[in-house]
């Protein structure tokens, strides 16, 4: 029997586009597009096919096209099976909530410490930035607004606000003495928000 060089070329052609069309279903699948019902009825359909197709051919190569689409048949049904037993496995970055910043407006009232100071030692505190605050010079637009003035002889007394409930989230009395009041303001405004506050 002479091998049809011809035929074989065609027939394992037709193979790896049944497994180029099944792994199109299975990003179908993965993607919610296609059920997994549906694509059981698209394997089988395929299957049928491959069946007349196998018969036309001589034995010389049945053999070489059923392993091609045998084996690209086994890897779209486990494909498949593995998305549709763990749909949480698909990740679908569009879902992914973006994290909103915390806008921060410093206030100070007080003569000897400016409010620039206080933000700079905020942003230098790496809580600030891990509980995704951020520093604006807009007060309208402000989530919490950090307040500072002076009380008596080396206290200072600074409040947070948040701005939609018109909640004091932080608060507390600092003292110049043994250290920057700018510096011990940060410091304890975001120990306070780390404790449970927004």
């Amino acid at each position: 029997m002479q091998f049809d060089e011809a035929k074989f070329d065609e027939q394992n052609h037709g193979a790896w586009r049944v497994a180029s069309d099944l792994s199109l279903r299975c990003t179908q699948v993965q993607r919610g597009l296609l059920t997994t019902r549906k694509f059981c009825r698209q394997v089988q359909k395929f299957a049928r096919t491959e069946k007349r197709s196998m018969n036309a051919l001589s034995t010389v190569f049945k053999f070489h096209a059923r392993t091609a689409f045998m084996i690209s048949l086994l890897a779209a049904l486990i494909c498949s099976g593995a998305f549709a037993q763990n749909p949480s496995s698909v990740i679908n970055v569009t879902q992914r909530p973006a994290r909103v910043e915390t806008r921060v407006f410093v206030r100070s009232k007080a003569l000897l410490v400016r409010g620039v100071v206080v933000e700079e030692k905020l942003m230098k505190r790496p809580e600030f930035s891990q509980m995704n605050l951020a520093i604006t010079r807009d007060e309208a637009a402000a989530d919490i607004i950090l307040e500072l003035r002076h009380d008596l002889l080396t206290k200072y007394v600074y409040s947070a606000v948040d701005t939609r409930t018109n909640t004091v989230v932080a608060g507390g009395k600092v003292s110049s003495l043994g250290g920057t009041v700018a510096g011990k303001v940060a410091k304890r405004f975001c120990k306070q928000l780390q404790q449970g506050h927004p």
